[in-house]
Protein backbone atom coordinates (compact mmCIF):
# COMPACT_ATOMS: atom_id res chain seq x y z
CA UNK A 1 0.00 0.00 0.00
CA UNK A 2 1.27 3.57 -0.48
CA UNK A 3 -0.11 6.39 1.74
CA UNK A 4 0.62 10.09 1.26
CA UNK A 5 0.71 11.97 4.40
CA UNK A 6 0.30 15.43 4.03
CA UNK A 7 0.86 17.43 7.66
CA UNK A 8 -0.40 21.10 8.74
CA UNK A 9 -2.62 23.25 10.80
CA UNK A 10 -5.23 23.45 8.56
CA UNK A 11 -6.56 26.18 9.90
CA UNK A 12 -8.76 26.34 8.29
CA UNK A 13 -7.93 23.21 5.40
CA UNK A 14 -8.95 25.33 1.79
CA UNK A 15 -9.26 24.24 -2.23
CA UNK A 16 -5.21 24.80 -2.16
CA UNK A 17 -4.46 21.81 0.60
CA UNK A 18 -7.44 19.36 -1.51
CA UNK A 19 -5.58 20.05 -4.93
CA UNK A 20 -2.19 19.03 -3.92
CA UNK A 21 -3.26 16.00 -2.44
CA UNK A 22 -5.62 14.94 -5.21
CA UNK A 23 -2.56 15.59 -7.48
CA UNK A 24 -0.11 13.60 -5.32
CA UNK A 25 -2.91 11.08 -5.15
CA UNK A 26 -2.89 11.11 -9.12
CA UNK A 27 0.86 11.57 -9.97
CA UNK A 28 1.91 8.87 -7.10
CA UNK A 29 -0.71 6.54 -7.70
CA UNK A 30 -1.24 6.77 -3.76
CA UNK A 31 -4.10 4.22 -2.39
CA UNK A 32 -4.46 6.78 0.32
CA UNK A 33 -3.68 10.65 1.59
CA UNK A 34 -4.35 10.95 5.47
CA UNK A 35 -3.96 14.55 6.76
CA UNK A 36 -2.19 14.63 9.58
CA UNK A 37 -3.43 18.08 11.92
CA UNK A 38 -0.74 19.34 13.73
CA UNK A 39 -0.82 20.23 17.18
CA UNK A 40 2.19 22.56 18.20
CA UNK A 41 4.30 22.76 14.79
CA UNK A 42 7.81 24.02 16.03
CA UNK A 43 7.95 26.26 12.57
CA UNK A 44 4.51 27.85 13.20
CA UNK A 45 4.12 28.49 17.25
CA UNK A 46 1.01 30.59 17.34
CA UNK A 47 -0.95 31.25 20.52
CA UNK A 48 -4.71 32.40 18.98
CA UNK A 49 -4.71 29.34 16.40
CA UNK A 50 -8.01 27.67 16.67
CA UNK A 51 -8.73 24.79 18.95
CA UNK A 52 -7.18 21.26 17.61
CA UNK A 53 -10.16 19.58 18.03
CA UNK A 54 -12.16 22.34 15.78
CA UNK A 55 -9.36 22.25 13.44
CA UNK A 56 -10.00 17.75 12.76
CA UNK A 57 -13.78 18.18 12.60
CA UNK A 58 -13.12 21.49 9.78
CA UNK A 59 -11.20 19.10 8.51
CA UNK A 60 -13.35 15.99 8.41
CA UNK A 61 -16.23 18.56 6.83
CA UNK A 62 -14.12 19.41 4.43
CA UNK A 63 -12.24 15.93 2.51
CA UNK A 64 -15.34 13.86 3.76
CA UNK A 65 -16.62 13.52 -0.10
CA UNK A 66 -13.08 12.23 -0.83
CA UNK A 67 -13.00 8.48 -0.68
CA UNK A 68 -9.15 8.47 -0.38
CA UNK A 69 -8.73 10.79 1.98
CA UNK A 70 -8.84 10.72 5.83
CA UNK A 71 -7.69 12.76 8.69
CA UNK A 72 -5.79 11.83 11.75
CA UNK A 73 -5.57 13.61 15.12
CA UNK A 74 -2.72 11.49 16.16
CA UNK A 75 -1.03 15.01 16.88
CA UNK A 76 -3.07 16.57 18.87
CA UNK A 77 -3.35 12.94 21.46
CA UNK A 78 0.13 13.37 21.99
CA UNK A 79 0.15 16.64 22.63
CA UNK A 80 3.23 19.02 22.97
CA UNK A 81 5.35 20.04 20.04
CA UNK A 82 4.74 18.14 17.07
CA UNK A 83 7.66 16.54 14.96
CA UNK A 84 7.56 14.99 12.28
CA UNK A 85 9.83 12.15 12.31
CA UNK A 86 7.49 10.90 15.40
CA UNK A 87 4.55 11.40 13.38
CA UNK A 88 5.77 9.35 10.48
CA UNK A 89 7.56 6.64 13.05
CA UNK A 90 4.20 6.33 14.55
CA UNK A 91 2.50 6.31 11.25
CA UNK A 92 4.83 3.58 10.03
CA UNK A 93 3.82 1.53 12.82
CA UNK A 94 0.70 1.88 12.43
CA UNK A 95 0.17 0.87 8.77
CA UNK A 96 3.39 -1.77 8.81
CA UNK A 97 4.79 -2.73 5.42
CA UNK A 98 3.28 0.34 3.65
CA UNK A 99 5.52 2.80 1.39
CA UNK A 100 5.05 6.55 3.13
CA UNK A 101 4.98 9.57 0.92
CA UNK A 102 5.09 12.96 3.25
CA UNK A 103 3.87 15.73 1.29
CA UNK A 104 5.38 19.21 1.25
CA UNK A 105 4.80 22.68 -0.27
CA UNK A 106 8.01 24.48 -1.65
CA UNK A 107 8.99 26.98 1.77
CA UNK A 108 9.25 23.49 4.11
CA UNK A 109 11.41 21.80 1.82
CA UNK A 110 13.80 25.16 1.19
CA UNK A 111 13.92 24.58 5.42
CA UNK A 112 13.94 21.26 5.62
CA UNK A 113 17.81 20.74 6.69
CA UNK A 114 16.40 22.64 9.54
CA UNK A 115 14.09 20.07 10.61
CA UNK A 116 13.94 17.47 13.90
CA UNK A 117 16.19 15.03 12.89
CA UNK A 118 15.52 15.34 9.09
CA UNK A 119 17.73 12.57 8.03
CA UNK A 120 15.53 9.81 9.96
CA UNK A 121 12.65 11.27 8.20
CA UNK A 122 14.28 10.47 5.02
CA UNK A 123 14.61 6.77 6.19
CA UNK A 124 10.67 6.71 7.17
CA UNK A 125 9.27 8.34 4.17
CA UNK A 126 9.69 9.69 0.64
CA UNK A 127 9.83 13.45 0.54
CA UNK A 128 7.01 15.07 -1.79
CA UNK A 129 7.62 18.62 -2.63
CA UNK A 130 4.82 21.06 -4.57
CA UNK A 131 5.15 24.21 -4.89
CA UNK A 132 2.76 27.13 -4.84
CA UNK A 133 1.80 29.27 -8.08
CA UNK A 134 2.78 32.83 -8.24
CA UNK A 135 0.10 35.75 -7.76
CA UNK A 136 -0.86 36.85 -11.15
CA UNK A 137 1.42 34.72 -13.27
CA UNK A 138 0.83 31.27 -15.08
CA UNK A 139 4.48 30.18 -13.72
CA UNK A 140 5.42 28.81 -10.32
CA UNK A 141 6.63 30.48 -7.91
CA UNK A 142 9.82 28.69 -7.09
CA UNK A 143 10.39 27.48 -10.99
CA UNK A 144 12.99 26.05 -11.56
CA UNK A 145 14.79 26.24 -8.07
CA UNK A 146 12.92 22.51 -6.67
CA UNK A 147 14.20 19.97 -8.08
CA UNK A 148 17.90 21.51 -7.47
CA UNK A 149 17.14 21.72 -3.66
CA UNK A 150 15.49 18.16 -3.58
CA UNK A 151 18.82 16.84 -5.69
CA UNK A 152 21.21 18.85 -2.98
CA UNK A 153 18.92 17.37 0.21
CA UNK A 154 19.90 13.87 -1.91
CA UNK A 155 22.81 14.06 -1.60
CA UNK A 156 23.15 15.31 1.76
CA UNK A 157 20.89 13.29 3.96
CA UNK A 158 20.41 10.65 1.60
CA UNK A 159 16.63 9.72 1.32
CA UNK A 160 14.70 10.08 -2.07
CA UNK A 161 12.97 13.76 -2.56
CA UNK A 162 9.95 14.20 -5.28
CA UNK A 163 9.07 17.12 -7.14
CA UNK A 164 5.92 16.37 -8.79
CA UNK A 165 5.15 18.26 -12.00
CA UNK A 166 2.05 20.38 -10.61
CA UNK A 167 2.05 23.52 -8.59
CA UNK A 168 -1.22 24.84 -6.27
CA UNK A 169 -2.89 27.59 -5.84
CA UNK A 170 -2.06 31.08 -4.80
CA UNK A 171 -4.42 30.32 -1.57
CA UNK A 172 -3.05 30.55 2.68
CA UNK A 173 -4.83 29.67 5.35
CA UNK A 174 -3.79 33.13 6.81
CA UNK A 175 -5.57 34.95 4.08
CA UNK A 176 -8.95 33.07 4.63
CA UNK A 177 -9.00 34.01 7.93
CA UNK A 178 -8.47 37.53 7.20
CA UNK A 179 -11.01 37.66 4.88
CA UNK A 180 -13.53 36.32 7.21
CA UNK A 181 -12.61 38.78 9.93
CA UNK A 182 -13.41 41.37 7.81
CA UNK A 183 -16.84 39.67 6.42
CA UNK A 184 -15.69 38.92 3.02
CA UNK A 185 -16.72 36.33 0.99
CA UNK A 186 -14.33 32.82 0.96
CA UNK A 187 -16.38 30.58 -1.26
CA UNK A 188 -13.75 30.55 -4.07
CA UNK A 189 -11.18 29.27 -1.71
CA UNK A 190 -13.12 26.67 0.41
CA UNK A 191 -15.24 23.76 0.31
CA UNK A 192 -19.05 24.90 1.02
CA UNK A 193 -18.74 22.32 4.00
CA UNK A 194 -15.62 24.39 5.72
CA UNK A 195 -17.61 27.85 5.19
CA UNK A 196 -20.32 26.08 7.08
CA UNK A 197 -18.07 24.93 9.52
CA UNK A 198 -16.11 28.53 9.81
CA UNK A 199 -19.65 30.18 10.05
CA UNK A 200 -21.51 28.01 12.54
CA UNK A 201 -18.77 27.65 14.59
CA UNK A 202 -18.20 31.52 15.10
CA UNK A 203 -14.51 31.19 13.36
CA UNK A 204 -12.34 34.04 12.84
CA UNK A 205 -14.86 36.36 14.07
CA UNK A 206 -13.63 39.20 16.18
CA UNK A 207 -14.91 39.41 19.70
CA UNK A 208 -17.79 41.49 19.57
CA UNK A 209 -19.35 39.38 16.75
CA UNK A 210 -18.66 36.30 18.36
CA UNK A 211 -20.05 37.16 21.58
CA UNK A 212 -23.46 37.97 19.18
CA UNK A 213 -23.16 34.62 17.43
CA UNK A 214 -22.93 32.87 21.10
CA UNK A 215 -25.73 34.60 22.50
CA UNK A 216 -27.88 33.67 18.95
CA UNK A 217 -26.71 30.26 19.66
CA UNK A 218 -28.21 29.88 23.17
CA UNK A 219 -30.94 31.66 22.11
CA UNK A 220 -32.18 29.64 19.02
CA UNK A 221 -32.54 26.15 18.58
CA UNK A 222 -29.73 24.23 16.45
CA UNK A 223 -31.43 24.27 13.11
CA UNK A 224 -32.45 27.85 13.51
CA UNK A 225 -29.29 29.30 14.21
CA UNK A 226 -27.06 27.03 11.29
CA UNK A 227 -29.88 29.10 9.26
CA UNK A 228 -29.45 32.15 10.78
CA UNK A 229 -25.22 32.01 9.87
CA UNK A 230 -25.82 30.75 6.70
CA UNK A 231 -27.87 33.80 6.07
CA UNK A 232 -25.05 35.97 7.58
CA UNK A 233 -22.87 33.98 4.85
CA UNK A 234 -24.70 34.80 1.80
CA UNK A 235 -25.59 37.90 2.88
CA UNK A 236 -21.54 38.91 2.81
CA UNK A 237 -21.45 37.58 -0.69
CA UNK A 238 -24.35 39.33 -1.89
CA UNK A 239 -23.15 42.72 -0.84
CA UNK A 240 -19.74 42.10 -1.95
CA UNK A 241 -21.45 41.24 -5.29
CA UNK A 242 -23.77 44.72 -5.12
CA UNK A 243 -20.98 46.69 -3.26
CA UNK A 244 -22.85 47.21 -0.28
CA UNK A 245 -20.90 47.32 3.56
CA UNK A 246 -20.29 43.94 3.97
CA UNK A 247 -19.66 43.93 7.86
CA UNK A 248 -23.41 45.64 8.20
CA UNK A 249 -25.00 43.20 5.82
CA UNK A 250 -23.64 40.24 8.03
CA UNK A 251 -24.89 41.52 10.98
CA UNK A 252 -28.63 41.98 9.58
CA UNK A 253 -27.99 38.48 8.37
CA UNK A 254 -26.53 37.31 12.02
CA UNK A 255 -29.84 38.93 13.28
CA UNK A 256 -32.26 38.70 11.24
CA UNK A 257 -34.23 35.80 13.57
CA UNK A 258 -33.63 36.76 16.60
CA UNK A 259 -36.86 36.75 17.25
CA UNK A 260 -38.19 33.63 15.73
CA UNK A 261 -40.84 32.05 17.40
CA UNK A 262 -44.05 30.40 16.87
CA UNK A 263 -47.36 32.41 16.03
CA UNK A 264 -48.56 31.73 19.63
CA UNK A 265 -45.47 32.72 21.49
CA UNK A 266 -45.19 36.15 19.14
CA UNK A 267 -48.37 37.09 19.84
CA UNK A 268 -47.87 36.56 23.61
CA UNK A 269 -44.94 38.02 23.48
CA UNK A 270 -45.98 41.26 22.28
CA UNK A 271 -48.93 41.86 24.32
CA UNK A 272 -47.03 40.84 27.44
CA UNK A 273 -44.07 43.69 26.28
CA UNK A 274 -46.68 46.14 25.18
CA UNK A 275 -46.35 45.93 21.69
CA UNK A 276 -49.75 47.04 20.05
CA UNK A 277 -50.69 44.48 16.90
CA UNK A 278 -52.49 45.31 14.41
CA UNK A 279 -55.46 43.27 12.37
CA UNK A 280 -53.29 42.04 9.71
CA UNK A 281 -50.25 40.95 12.27
CA UNK A 282 -53.37 38.94 14.60
CA UNK A 283 -54.10 37.61 11.17
CA UNK A 284 -50.53 36.74 9.53
CA UNK A 285 -48.69 36.59 13.40
CA UNK A 286 -45.27 35.00 11.16
CA UNK A 287 -44.98 38.88 10.16
CA UNK A 288 -44.21 39.50 13.75
CA UNK A 289 -41.06 38.12 14.05
CA UNK A 290 -39.41 40.53 11.58
CA UNK A 291 -40.96 43.74 13.68
CA UNK A 292 -40.33 42.76 16.82
CA UNK A 293 -36.81 40.92 15.66
CA UNK A 294 -36.09 44.61 15.03
CA UNK A 295 -36.67 45.80 18.60
CA UNK A 296 -34.47 42.95 19.76
CA UNK A 297 -31.81 43.82 17.69
CA UNK A 298 -32.00 47.52 19.13
CA UNK A 299 -32.69 46.58 22.66
CA UNK A 300 -31.22 43.61 23.76
CA UNK A 301 -27.99 43.51 20.77
CA UNK A 302 -27.62 47.09 20.99
CA UNK A 303 -27.68 47.65 17.04
CA UNK A 304 -28.91 51.34 16.49
CA UNK A 305 -28.05 51.26 12.48
CA UNK A 306 -31.75 52.00 11.21
CA UNK A 307 -31.02 50.30 7.87
CA UNK A 308 -29.80 46.85 9.44
CA UNK A 309 -32.93 47.59 11.51
CA UNK A 310 -35.06 48.39 8.80
CA UNK A 311 -33.70 44.75 7.00
CA UNK A 312 -34.78 43.01 9.69
CA UNK A 313 -37.94 44.30 9.78
CA UNK A 314 -38.60 43.52 6.01
CA UNK A 315 -37.21 40.00 5.75
CA UNK A 316 -40.49 38.26 5.86
CA UNK A 317 -42.50 39.97 3.29
CA UNK A 318 -40.83 42.48 2.22
CA UNK A 319 -41.98 46.27 1.25
CA UNK A 320 -42.84 48.39 -1.31
CA UNK A 321 -40.05 50.98 -0.42
CA UNK A 322 -36.72 48.27 -0.37
CA UNK A 323 -33.80 49.29 0.44
CA UNK A 324 -30.69 47.50 -0.80
CA UNK A 325 -29.97 46.14 2.30
CA UNK A 326 -33.71 45.04 2.59
CA UNK A 327 -32.85 43.13 -0.48
CA UNK A 328 -30.04 41.55 0.48
CA UNK A 329 -31.37 39.88 3.63
CA UNK A 330 -34.17 39.03 2.21
CA UNK A 331 -32.90 37.00 -0.59
CA UNK A 332 -29.91 35.87 1.86
CA UNK A 333 -32.96 34.02 4.07
CA UNK A 334 -34.29 32.62 0.97
CA UNK A 335 -31.55 31.18 -1.10
CA UNK A 336 -28.80 30.30 1.61
CA UNK A 337 -27.22 26.87 1.03
CA UNK A 338 -29.66 24.58 3.13
CA UNK A 339 -32.76 26.27 0.96
CA UNK A 340 -34.39 23.60 -1.42
CA UNK A 341 -37.52 24.14 -3.11
CA UNK A 342 -38.21 24.11 -6.47
CA UNK A 343 -36.37 26.92 -8.57
CA UNK A 344 -34.14 27.71 -6.12
CA UNK A 345 -30.87 27.38 -8.32
CA UNK A 346 -32.75 29.07 -11.15
CA UNK A 347 -33.11 31.71 -8.18
CA UNK A 348 -29.71 31.44 -6.67
CA UNK A 349 -28.01 32.17 -10.10
CA UNK A 350 -30.68 35.49 -10.72
CA UNK A 351 -29.73 36.64 -6.99
CA UNK A 352 -26.34 37.24 -8.67
CA UNK A 353 -27.26 39.10 -11.55
CA UNK A 354 -30.13 40.88 -10.95
CA UNK A 355 -31.15 41.75 -7.35
CA UNK A 356 -34.60 42.70 -8.19
CA UNK A 357 -35.26 40.70 -10.47
CA UNK A 358 -34.14 37.65 -7.98
CA UNK A 359 -36.50 39.26 -5.18
CA UNK A 360 -39.33 39.75 -7.44
CA UNK A 361 -39.20 35.68 -8.62
CA UNK A 362 -38.88 34.68 -4.98
CA UNK A 363 -42.18 36.90 -4.18
CA UNK A 364 -43.97 35.14 -6.76
CA UNK A 365 -42.56 31.86 -5.99
CA UNK A 366 -43.43 32.25 -2.17
CA UNK A 367 -47.53 33.50 -3.22
CA UNK A 368 -47.66 30.65 -5.38
CA UNK A 369 -46.43 28.38 -3.17
CA UNK A 370 -48.86 29.62 -0.42
CA UNK A 371 -51.64 29.47 -2.89
CA UNK A 372 -50.86 25.88 -3.66
CA UNK A 373 -51.33 24.80 0.08
CA UNK A 374 -54.86 26.11 0.29
CA UNK A 375 -53.05 29.08 2.72
CA UNK A 376 -53.88 33.00 2.41
CA UNK A 377 -51.34 34.74 1.44
CA UNK A 378 -50.44 38.46 3.16
CA UNK A 379 -52.63 41.25 1.41
CA UNK A 380 -49.78 43.11 1.02
CA UNK A 381 -47.63 40.53 -1.24
CA UNK A 382 -49.06 41.27 -4.87
CA UNK A 383 -49.00 45.55 -3.62
CA UNK A 384 -45.16 45.04 -2.62
CA UNK A 385 -44.19 42.97 -6.03
CA UNK A 386 -46.19 45.37 -8.21
CA UNK A 387 -44.55 48.28 -6.84
CA UNK A 388 -40.81 46.61 -7.16
CA UNK A 389 -41.46 45.18 -10.60
CA UNK A 390 -42.45 49.12 -11.55
CA UNK A 391 -39.21 50.58 -10.29
CA UNK A 392 -37.49 47.70 -11.99
CA UNK A 393 -39.09 48.74 -15.04
CA UNK A 394 -38.45 52.39 -14.37
CA UNK A 395 -34.66 51.46 -13.88
CA UNK A 396 -34.09 49.38 -16.73
CA UNK A 397 -35.93 51.96 -19.20
CA UNK A 398 -33.68 54.63 -17.10
CA UNK A 399 -30.38 52.60 -18.01
CA UNK A 400 -31.69 51.61 -21.58
CA UNK A 401 -31.89 55.31 -22.55
CA UNK A 402 -28.28 55.76 -20.69
CA UNK A 403 -26.98 53.05 -22.65
CA UNK A 404 -28.38 54.68 -25.97
CA UNK A 405 -27.53 58.03 -25.45
CA UNK A 406 -23.83 56.78 -25.00
CA UNK A 407 -24.32 54.91 -28.49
Amino acid sequence: MKIGIYGGTFDPVHNGHIMVAKAALQQLKLDRVIFVVASDPPHKHDSNRTPGLERLEMLNAGIGVERCFAASGLELKRGGVSYTVETLGQLSREHSGAKLYFIVGADMLMNFRTWHRPEEILKLADLVAIGRMQAGSDMPAQHGVLGDIAGSIESELGGKVIVLNTYGPDISSTKIRSLVSNARSIAEFVPLSVEKYIYTHLLYFDDELKAMGERLRNTLDENRFEHTMLVAREAVMLAERYGFDTKRARIAGMLHDCMKLGSKELIKFAKSHGYELTEDELKYPFTLHGRLGAEIAKCEYGIYDDEILEAIRNHTIGSTEMSMLDKIVFLADKIEPSRTYRRIEHIRKLAYEDLDAAVIAVMRHTMQYTKSRGMAVHPDTLIIIEALERKANKKSKMEDQINNGRN
